[in-house]
């Protein structure tokens, strides 16, 4: 039957039927026409992706009303007359309210109005005698009205993701109430009015504020309660629950465990991850019912001892923590089964571990150098992780624990796995990725391997020994492979390939063969082709081949009849691939970072939702593009389109379009009717207005227009009922239109970068959390910003602002403000009293800080670097979860004895101030990881450094030092390390134990030599010796294999040790200003070097050998006696600037016109013929110095 048939039978017969039944008072036949056809008409214009259904509904032939996801607003009375619905989705709509025709339903049993703009619920609902389930969840609601106590049917309430201060009293007194949602709201109080409740079985508050728990008069019905994710330190309240089962304050604030907690007799679960809990209290012990017991992320050193009378126990789960060992007494467990202790410091496993009656055991991420030999005797574990240990190979006693279905050995140094592993018959996934694996045993094939994952390896092929019908996933990514074996086809049950990463230049033929194959990744590869048997993978989903040199595609692959996903970024196509318009089930592609031009007309039979044709060379949206009628994310980044057409509106399901970096000047107003839109990014292109058709636009929540040339918004913005974020930075702003105050649902309005001197009142915005004012033409603080009581950001730097206004204080929940770089000379007392988390005020003129600073208790950032300030208040102590202070480049000369108690502090910079001393406390800032005290006159360094065990950062340079303390040396964490402009003369051997230093900067200084030890630095990257007092370097500097920059310029270096040549990674060498007379032969084993700079030594003679530093883009050679270049160099290829003046050249280099890359020359004092003729040939260099 079609839809106008349908219709017709509709108005002639159902009328008829509804009229027999009492429930249903119709008047007249006409009547139940009427009101029936306005509801089809109705649903017509919801465009429903099934519009069948409500014909099915009118025929009483479903309960449920589904109006999901539909951009309503309201509905229309006739609805009335469908009393027979049970259920109503309204879901994700824009209702502001509940609509009074719901309340006209006495049947209704389920309403579901999640995600819409409710504001407030209406007495009404208490009509709805018979509702047993309610969800409003992500609505703007704050209160509930007390007649919801006449709800008696209800049991399930969910008002997740509200503005709720506070658990609504009448709660308690709802006789069926079972399951109460109650996150993300903003309650900060938990006091016992759920508690008096006796249904109440289920209760969740996570991701709220609350901080405070009540006392709880009565025995509760609550068997499970979850408080994660909120601001509690005790839990002592709660334990007179004696129902309790489950109970979840994972993420909190918790330090220790009440005393009473045995009292919870029938607790089975709890969960309290990641907070601050330093050891398992014996009280725990009395939780005898308990089964389940997460305390990972913690501050717990060891196992107690009274664990063992958990007899119920069987999973453990302690990882993230300061374990050091695990206790043999766990083995009295009898029913523990799963122990996680991750990322702990265990070095070692018991010799009773074969007793334990483990399943899963997971030790990832500890230091465990060996495995006892008796653990090949575990008869019932499954499950093993070893990841990240420090294990020397593959411990040869896990091939004795025949049981074993999946093992991880990831980053243990494995370089072969023994031949007994063939015991393990029951081995489903083995997974031994990070290591240095070459080939594996040949009893492999005989394990009935499914998953085998061995990414950053040394595979120069596929293992044959994988090679079988059993395997279902390989992952080789980021190995050596060359080449595919021509044996792949016997994977027959092969459904993931992974192969990135790789040096493969070719997929063979017989890659046709796996008919299962569902994943392929064969990106970041060497493929210049795809070969046609690829078709025969007819149940291939996912296609990536990112960052090849592919030129073209076979029209065959066509025939991939299952294709989803498709990824060809990052290669060569000059056209797109016509025969992707045939695949029935595509739909993502991505062709970004390709050479495609222009692309001809295709018409898609797939309903494509995904189309990436970023970074091209497209000049205007390709017109097959407004016939993908599904298509939902359209990324049109970085090409050269001019505009877009009014075809526009035909992608009606559109929600997110990116155009950035393009060059568009005009937008079709019928833009405005892509209902659906919700994301547009028009960043960097040239607007000169806001486009106009944006004011239709229904859905839309986020505008992206910084970077083009706007001078002005319409008054119009006002229609973007919907929008939540607005960002016009870097425009031509001058003014902004009052109707800005109309966008009622703004979060986010990014202004920086423009002319304004002003903004108008904002005080409806009172949804707006982010104001970006920076870098305009302010000098005044725009009082209208003091109405916006949601503010929790707000940015005015790089203004010409001279005062904050006393009432500041009124921006009750702004937790960021920055006001950096203006004109301040003070601020105002009043800014304590907010709930500041980050306050930035760099860069003015403040002389002093406010005296009750101490009032900040919430402040985590400080940053006050830049001004004029002489001392810290001694208030400053009471700023204890205080994580991050800048003071530099100011006139300290003392530190408060009271910044003692910032013990949180990780991030401390006091550089360039007058402080003599540091003050011993700052040693015991245990959690430090940033210290900065450079530019200080101290001279003297009593700190010791070996306590701030977490330090990664140290910058003392310029402080007079004449050594460096040895304390340093003991911080073996440190990872950055600054000493430059001192005067130090000798390097302890001590430098050695830094051993996961990266950076090391010792220029300026009066170092004559360096010790051999610092051949132990592995980790180093950067490392500065300028101006030092240098005569030879150690042989053991070549051991420093991550070396990229190394700076040895202005010492008196006559040569380089033979072990430089090691440096395989080095990128940047500078050498200038040496005492060399020959070009050091060691260099040119550098392979991977991009910056060379030899420039003011005595080199005579470049020697030919210089031509195999292939990826050198810049060579100084100036100030030397350099008499002619080798004609090698033209070889070179990358070579883009050459420095050569004030040599001895004797000819001119012709071979120099041969090098295409070469942009810019320096040859100053040289030959003035060979310049002229330099002139001449070299019109393209940018830059001809001579």
């Amino acid at each position: 039957m079609t839809k106008a048939e349908m219709y017709r039978y509709f108005l002639q017969e159902f009328s008829l039927q509804l009229q027999s039944q009492s429930s249903y008072p119709i008047q007249s036949q006409e009547e139940g026409q009427n009101w029936k056809k306005s509801l089809l008409d109705w649903a017509e214009c919801l465009n429903l992706d099934d519009s069948s259904y409500f014909y099915a509904l009118l025929a009483k032939e479903t309960s449920v009303l589904r109006l999901s996801s539909l951009g309503i607003s309201e509905l229309p009375q006739e609805l009335h007359h469908l009393s027979w619905l049970k259920s109503i989705f309204l879901d994700n709509n824009y209702f502001t309210e509940i609509p009074e025709v719901i309340f006209e339903f006495p049947e209704l049993q389920m309403l579901c109005m999640e995600n819409n703009q409710i504001t407030h619920i209406s007495p009404k609902i208490a009509q709805l005698k018979q509702l047993r389930r309610l969800e409003c969840s992500a609505n703007a609601l704050k209160c509930i009205p007390a007649e919801f106590v006449e709800l008696e049917n209800l049991e399930t309430l969910a008002l997740g993701e509200n503005q709720f201060e506070t658990i609504p009293e009448c709660l308690a007194q709802m006789p069926e109430l079972a399951f109460l949602d109650l996150e993300s709201n903003s309650i900060q109080v938990l006091d016992d009015c759920i508690f008096q409740s006796s249904s109440l079985v289920s209760v969740c508050l996570s991701h709220n504020q609350i901080t405070e728990l009540k006392d709880i008069a009565c025995c509760s019905s609550i068997q499970d309660l979850d408080l994660s994710y909120n601001k509690i330190q005790n839990f002592d309240a709660l334990c007179c629950l004696e129902n309790l089962c489950e109970l979840n304050l994972s993420y909190n604030q918790i330090q220790t465990l009440p005393a009473h907690l045995y009292q919870l007799k029938n607790l089975k679960s709890l969960h309290l991850v990641s907070n601050f809990i330093q050891e398992i209290p014996s009280s725990l012990k009395k939780c005898i019912q308990l089964e389940e017991l997460f305390l990972d992320a913690n501050h717990i050193q060891t196992i107690p001892h009274d664990i063992v009378f958990l007899n119920q126990l069987h999973t453990l789960s302690l990882a993230k923590n300061n374990i050091t060992e695990i206790p043999k007494y766990l083995v009295t467990l009898e029913e523990l089964r799963n122990l996680q202790l991750a990322a702990n410091q265990i070095s070692s496993i018991p010799d009773n571990i074969h007793h334990f009656r483990l399943v899963s055991l997971a030790l990832a991420y500890n230091q465990i150098t060996t495995l006892p030999d008796r653990m090949g005797e575990c008869k019932d574990l499954k499950f093993l992780d070893l990841d990240c240990n420090l294990l020397n190979g593959f411990p040869e006693c896990l091939c004795q624990i025949t049981t074993l279905e999946r093992l991880f050995l990831e980053n243990c140094s494995i370089s072969s796995i023994p031949s007994n592993i063939q015991n393990l018959k029951k081995l489903l996934v083995l997974e031994v990725d990070n290591n240095q694996l070459t080939e594996l045993p040949s009893c492999l094939r005989d394990i009935p391997l499914e998953v085998f994952s061995a990414h950053h390896n040394f595979f120069k092929q596929i293992p044959a020994e994988i090679i079988h019908s059993m395997i279902v996933k390989i992952d080789l990514d980021y190995n050596l492979v060359q080449e595919l074996p021509k044996e792949i086809s016997k994977l027959r049950n092969l459904k993931m390939l992974h192969l990135a990463h790789n040096q493969i230049q070719e997929i063979p033929r017989e890659i046709g063969g796996l008919h299962k194959l569902e994943q392929f990744n064969i990106s970041y590869n060497q493929l210049k082709s795809i070969p046609i048997e690829v078709q025969e993978l007819r149940a291939l989903e996912y296609f990536s081949a990112e960052h090849n040199q592919i030129q073209s595609l076979p029209s065959e692959l066509k025939m991939l009849t299952a294709l989803k996903f498709f990824n060809f970024s990052h290669n060569c196509l000059q056209e797109f691939p016509s025969f992707l318009h045939s695949i029935p089930t595509i739909q993502e592609i991505n062709l970004t970072h390709n050479h495609l031009c222009s692309i001809n007309d295709l018409n898609f039979i797939g309903n494509i939702e995904v189309l990436s044709l970023a970074y091209n060379n497209l000049e205007e949206i390709p017109s097959f593009v407004f016939r993908l009628t599904s298509l939902k994310k359209l990324s049109l980044e970085h090409n050269k389109i001019t505009y877009i057409p009014s075809e526009i509106q035909n992608l009606k399901q559109l929600n997110i379009l990116w155009l950035t970096h393009n060059r568009i000047e005009f937008i079709a107003e019928e833009i405005g009717y892509l209902d659906e839109l919700q994301e547009i990014m028009l960043e960097h292109n040239a607007l000169q207005e806001f486009p106009y058709g944006f004011r239709m636009l229904k859905s839309i929540q986020e505008i992206w227009l910084s970077y083009n040339q706007i001078q002005t918004l319409p008054a119009e913005i006002q229609h973007l009922k919907t929008l939540q974020g607005l960002y016009l930075e870097a425009n031509y702003l001058r003014s902004l239109p009052s109707e800005l105050n109309e966008l009622l649902f703004l979060e986010t309005l990014i202004l920086a970068d423009n002319l304004l001197e002003d903004i108008p009142s904002l005080q409806k915005l009172q949804n707006l959390h982010h104001l970006d004012l920076d870098k305009n033409q302010l000098k005044h603080f725009p009082h209208s910003i003091i109405q916006i009581q949601s503010l929790e950001c707000l940015w005015l730097n790089h203004n010409k602002i001279t005062q904050i206004p006393d009432e500041i204080w009124q921006l009750k929940s702004l937790k960021t403000f920055s006001c950096c770089k203006n004109k301040l000379t003070t601020i105002p007392e009043y800014i304590t009293e907010l709930p500041l988390e980050e306050l930035l005020i760099y860069g003015n003129y403040i002389t002093h800080l406010p005296k009750n600073l101490s009032q900040l208790s919430k402040l985590e950032l400080l940053s006050v670097e830049d001004n004029q300030i002489q001392e810290i208040p001694q208030g400053i102590g009471n700023l204890i979860n205080l994580k991050e202070f800048y003071a530099g480049n100011n006139k300290i000369s003392t530190l408060p004895s009271e910044m003692k108690y910032c013990k949180k502090l990780k991030i401390l910079g006091l550089d360039n101030n007058l402080l003599t001393k540091l003050p011993l406390y700052i040693q015991n800032f245990s959690q430090l990881e940033e210290l900065g005290v450079g530019g200080n006159p101290l001279k003297v360094l009593e700190t010791d450094f070996s306590k701030l065990q977490n330090l990664r950062v140290l910058w003392l340079r310029d402080t007079g030092i004449e050594e460096i303390p040895n304390s340093i040396f003991k911080i073996t964490n440190l990872e950055k390390l600054g000493l430059e402009h001192n005067k130090i003369r000798n390097i302890s051997q001590e430098i050695g134990n830094l051993s996961y230093l990266q950076e090391l900067w010792l220029n300026d200084n009066q170092i004559n030599e360096l010790p051999p030890q610092i051949g132990a630095l592995k980790q180093l990257k950067k490392f500065g010796l300028k101006k030092n007092h240098l005569h030879t370097l150690p042989n053991e500097i070549g051991e420093l294999k991550s070396i990229q920059k190394l700076i040895l310029s202005y010492n008196y270096l006559t040569q380089l040790p033979d072990g430089i040549k090691k440096l395989k990674n080095i990128k940047d060498l500078y050498i200038s200003d040496n005492l060399l007379y020959q070009f050091p032969l060691e260099i040119t084993y550098l392979y991977s070097l991009q910056i060379l700079s030899l420039d003011s030594n005595h080199i005579c003679e470049i020697p030919k050998e210089i031509a195999q530093l292939k990826e050198l883009r810049k060579l100084g050679l100036s100030f030397n006696a350099i008499e002619s270049l080798p004609e090698e160099m033209v070889t070179m290829e990358n070579l883009n600037t050459l420095y050569l003046g004030e040599n001895h050249f004797l000819k001119t280099p012709t071979f120099l016109q041969k090098m295409p890359n070469l942009r810019e020359l320096e040859i100053f004092k040289t030959n003035h013929s060979w310049r002229d003729s330099l002139r001449e040939i070299w019109r393209r260099c940018v830059n001809i110095l001579g």
